[in-house]
């Protein structure tokens, strides 16, 4: 990045999505890491994760539902293809489902 302020160019970088910020992760050299191997190890030492205690967070009983839910069937939801996509490959499928049945009883 220092290069290319070095030419003029605006440079911004954001750590939004970033695990470390590229600008302060530097190796041992003071530059940036350019083998994963080393920038991996250096970053597990560098992030924290705090163990989940146990049992902080579920409950000890659940209680189910009361009454029956409310259901749809898959046709009311609307997710079934309105195109025959599969025409050609049902045509195949069966057409070689009729043979093999056929090689069965013939023995050939």
């Amino acid at each position: 990045m220092s290069e290319l302020r070095a030419v003029g160019c605006e440079v911004r970088v954001f750590a939004g999505r970033l695990l470390a910020d590229p600008e302060t992760f530097l190796n041992a050299s003071g530059r940036p890491f350019e083998v994963f191997t080393p920038f991996y190890r250096a970053l597990v030492q560098r992030l924290t994760v705090a163990e989940p205690s146990v049992g902080s967070f579920a409950p000890d009983r659940m209680q189910g539902a009361t009454s029956r839910l409310a259901s749809a069937s898959i046709g009311d939801l609307g997710l079934l293809p309105t195109v025959s996509w599969d025409d050609g490959l049902r045509r195949a499928w069966t057409c070689v489902c009729r043979s093999s049945r056929r090689q069965r009883r013939t023995g050939g």
